[in-house]
């Protein structure tokens, strides 16, 4: 057999041993069924990896749209039994509140990344880190993407409603800039730098499997996130060089630095969250919520002193706290938040 005849019949071979695309692609199956195929991510083509997450991305926009939930799981509850929200078929009659958006939007994430076996098999402790400080980043960015597709001015709800009640933005008093910041900034981020939806679907990934998010994360969680952080670091730029060519270094450090405005935005909204339930405690928080937006443990990672002055941030706990005496003055059927 001459070289070139042995050359050929290797690639024949190297095809053979190929995912099957039409399989990812056309037949209609969970996740799960190709988490082996995703998994070799360095192995797959770049077209295949983005299908796997848009289709990922997919279910979750689509359970936000047709599926609500009556029952209030703790994260806990939910890293037990993915099934455990027990989603329900959306009907004309069901209204949902900003509040109840929220929670579905954290539930279906949580559930989404749990089909992922790397993190699946995570030791219990670890993945109640991750999921503890990443859900509301991951909710944050998810939404100023739907934002910038639906072409929208400002973050709302999946049914074109505000995130936030008028009466929100009576207890924070002079601290609206800092709501319309939360609501804004990171979708104006997202249009100043013309992100696409492949390049959103692999910034998620990235931003969520960030291993120094917590030092009590053990050793073995942070080298499975840090090694498929890099694999998908890896496909977002050949994306880049695809796409940008000799541009891609400079387009993907632009990408990457969003990790900044996103963890800056989480740190001021988990700040309202928590301000909010000192205003008003009995306010009833969905324990997921609670457990992802407000009673975390932890800030989440300090900003740096060029990003958000001090006097800014002094200045906006400072307002907020000198309303809190005249949250007793509102009625708690009007504290839809």
């Amino acid at each position: 057999m001459s070289e070139t005849a042995i050359e050929q019949h290797e690639e024949l071979e190297e095809e053979k041993e190929k995912p099957n695309t039409i399989c990812l692609v056309c037949k209609d199956r969970g996740v799960a069924n190709f988490n082996k195929e995703a998994l070799k991510l360095r192995g797959l083509a770049l077209n295949q990896v983005i299908i796997i997450l848009s289709k990922k991305d997919y279910r979750i926009q689509e359970k936000l749209m047709t599926h609500y939930s009556v029952r209030d799981p703790t994260l806990d509850q939910v890293l037990a039994d993915r099934d455990c929200a027990k989603l329900e078929k959306m009907t004309p009659g069901i209204k949902m509140t900003a509040h109840e958006w929220a929670y579905l939007d954290v539930y279906s994430r949580i559930v989404s990344y749990l089909e992922f076996d790397f993190i699946n098999f995570l030791e219990y402790k670890d993945k109640k880190i991750l999921f503890t400080y990443n859900s509301m980043r991951m909710l944050l960015l998810g939404g100023a993407m739907r934002t910038v597709r639906e072409k929208r001015a400002m973050l709302m709800t999946p049914d074109g409603e505000d995130v936030y009640p008028e009466v929100v933005y009576q207890l924070f008093g002079g601290c609206k800039q800092v709501l319309m910041e939360i609501c804004c900034e990171l979708s104006g981020k997202l249009i100043d730098l013309q992100v696409t939806y492949e390049e959103y679907l692999f910034l998620m990934q990235i931003f969520f499997l960030n291993p120094s998010i917590s030092d009590q994360l053990s050793d073995k969680a942070k080298a499975t996130l840090a090694e498929f952080q890099d694999k998908f670091s890896y496909h977002l730029l050949l994306y880049c060089q695809h796409t940008y060519q000799q541009h891609a270094p400079s387009r993907y450090g632009n990408l990457l630095s969003l990790m900044t405005v996103v963890d800056r935005i989480s740190s001021r909204l988990q700040c309202v969250s928590m301000l909010f339930q000192v205003m008003v405690p009995t306010f009833p928080f969905k324990k997921l919520v609670a457990d992802t937006f407000v009673n975390i443990g932890t800030l989440p990672p300090p900003l740096q002193a060029d990003e958000v002055p001090v006097p800014v941030q002094q200045k906006f706990f400072n307002d907020a706290m000198q309303n809190i005496e005249a949250v007793n003055d509102v009625k708690m059927e009007e504290m839809e938040y």
